[in-house]
């Protein structure tokens, strides 16, 4: 399963069986739009990737009482790497409130941000 490709993005997908003469074959079979993801989300939030860890800074002048997702993928020579696209959540966060999420699979060098969802 493919999932949180932004718009104009490359991403390597590794055949499952991992066979050594894999054949490329790929269809996309199933679009969903999801109208809360926000790519250009810099005017309300700051996120900073650690080695482990998501800080984001509620820079928006604003309160968010619901909950914010930060959706993030690996990423080598600027390509996402894999299906999957993991995501850390923030259950509601102040103006001007820090919140962190221990996140595994989160790296400073190869993680990118994808993508946020939140509403008022």
């Amino acid at each position: 399963m493919l999932s949180g490709l932004p718009a104009g993005a490359t991403v390597l997908v590794q055949e499952a069986a991992r066979g050594t003469d894999p054949v490329v074959d790929a269809v996309v079979s199933t679009c969903v739009p999801a109208a809360s993801l926000v790519e250009q989300y810099d005017a309300d939030f700051e996120v900073y990737l650690g080695d482990g860890v998501i800080n984001i800074r509620n820079v928006s002048g604003r309160s968010f009482a619901h909950d914010v997702s930060v959706y993030y993928k690996n990423v080598e020579n600027g390509v996402l790497l894999g299906g999957i696209t993991y995501r850390a959540r923030f259950s509601g966060i102040e103006n001007g409130a820090i919140g962190q999420s221990i996140q595994s699979h989160a790296t400073e060098a190869q993680s990118a941000v994808v993508y946020l969802s939140y509403a008022d």
